[in-house]
């Protein structure tokens, strides 16, 4: 039996990403990303966004740190990984999160820079919607 946990995911950074290092200087960065998708109930097409948590290590944490903004779009593809820990209370809590293997900026280069000179607030995250509806099976792999 093969395993496969593949994520690929394409959205706008919630906020700027959250560098940190280990005990043992390896830097880690954290962020949100927000994906678009449509709920096609009463023949009405409604966007909500789903939020997921990413975990980037080394490099691509550095890269993130460095290159990406809140509002920006952005591919990251990883795979899923949970992990549980204990609350100062004494509850156990367990997170599902995105371990970046890549991240790929999409939001053209000069677009960027306007943001980061003019200090634009990119609070409103633009709609990114697929060309295709997949949801009743029909996958393009």
């Amino acid at each position: 039996m093969s395993r496969f946990n593949k994520v690929i995911l394409v959205g706008r950074l919630v906020k700027d990403p959250e560098l940190r290092y280990t005990a043992d200087g390896v830097p880690v960065a954290s962020l949100t990303i927000a994906v678009n998708r449509i709920n096609r109930k009463n023949s009405t097409d409604q966007t909500n966004a789903d939020f997921f948590n990413i975990v980037a290590w080394r490099s691509t944490a550095e890269f993130a740190s460095n290159f990406m903004r809140k509002g920006i779009l952005f591919l990251v593809e990883g795979r899923l990984q949970n992990r549980s820990y204990e609350t100062k209370e004494g509850s156990k809590r367990t997170v599902t999160e995105i371990i970046a293997d890549s991240i790929q900026l999409l939001s053209p280069k000069q677009e960027n820079a306007q943001k980061s000179e003019v200090g634009e607030d990119t609070t409103e995250l633009d709609d990114f919607i697929f060309d295709e509806d997949f949801s009743k099976g029909d996958s393009p792999f």
